[in-house]
């Protein structure tokens, strides 16, 4: 657990971990819009995934990590760029 904690803290020095307060209600909103665009029509994509997705754009990331071939799919179809990148 300690050597975990650790990890965490070097990522968030890095950079490459980042937190913060999360606005809920425009997430919620960006997932609701998502679920109702063409962008998840077809694709079977789960609510917490679609959650995902928002909160990446919320958080106007760099990159989305992602081993969920439906949800990179989804992803690359608002602009996000998808690593690893061999998903899609």
């Amino acid at each position: 657990m300690e050597e975990s904690l650790k990890v965490i803290a070097t990522h968030q020095k890095e950079g490459f971990l980042r937190t913060g307060k999360m606005d809920w209600d425009s997430i919620f909103d960006q997932a609701t819009a998502l679920v109702q665009s063409v962008q998840t029509k077809g694709f079977g994509i789960r609510t917490l995934d679609v959650v995902h997705v928002a909160t990446a754009l919320e958080l106007e990331v760099d990159h989305f990590f992602t081993f969920d071939h439906r949800q990179a799919v989804v992803a690359q179809k608002v602009g996000l760029s998808i690593e690893p990148d061999n998903l899609v």
